[in-house]
């Protein structure tokens, strides 16, 4: 019996979930929406990750504050559209008028613009100058505080949000699961 070498295989995430799932398109893209996959990482491991070493912020303080979700692919608004110049309330309730769509997951959001930055170098909050999105992500205490992202010198930083705060460069960041 002769054995031949056979070519080395890859199968992606996208096509071993199609297989699996039997569709063979996990999610159609849609002009305005990014599709990402995100493998239920916590924040503090997507920055060991080395695209996460490279284009996230240093700054430690908040890895362990937020929620894992389940893995899978994801639809997001990045930014949502007209959501800029609205507080944390006023930001809800315009997302309200979009069908299915809920605030984005801090890990998902920086997932998508950790990827973005290592294949493009591009911010993908590019809309003006200084723009954060602002991340479902909430903690409450004296003063209710939320948390969003911005991207500076190349690096996704976390930044703390009153749930008061609003600014034209702060936008809110939906997703859906696919």
């Amino acid at each position: 019996m002769k054995t031949s070498q056979k070519a080395g295989l890859l199968y992606d995430a996208n096509t071993v979930t199609g297989i699996l799932s039997g569709n063979t398109l996990i999610a159609k893209p849609v002009s305005g929406h990014i599709v990402i996959y995100y493998g239920g990482w916590t924040f503090d491991q997507l920055r060991r990750f080395p695209a996460g070493e490279k284009h996230i912020s240093r700054e430690y303080r908040f890895d362990n504050m937020f929620r894992v979700v389940a893995p899978g692919y994801y639809r997001l608004l990045l930014p949502v559209p007209e959501s800029s110049n609205k507080d944390w309330g006023e930001q809800f309730a315009h997302l309200g008028s979009l069908d299915r769509w809920q605030p984005a997951p801090i890990v998902i959001v920086a997932t998508a613009l950790v990827v973005h930055l290592a294949k493009t170098g591009k911010d993908l909050l590019d809309c003006g100058d200084n723009d954060y999105c602002r991340c479902a992500d909430q903690s409450t205490g004296k003063v209710s505080y939320g948390f969003g992202l911005a991207v500076t010198n190349g690096r996704v930083r976390v930044c703390e949000l009153r749930s008061t705060e609003y600014r034209p460069n702060l936008w809110l960041a939906a997703c859906r699961k696919c």
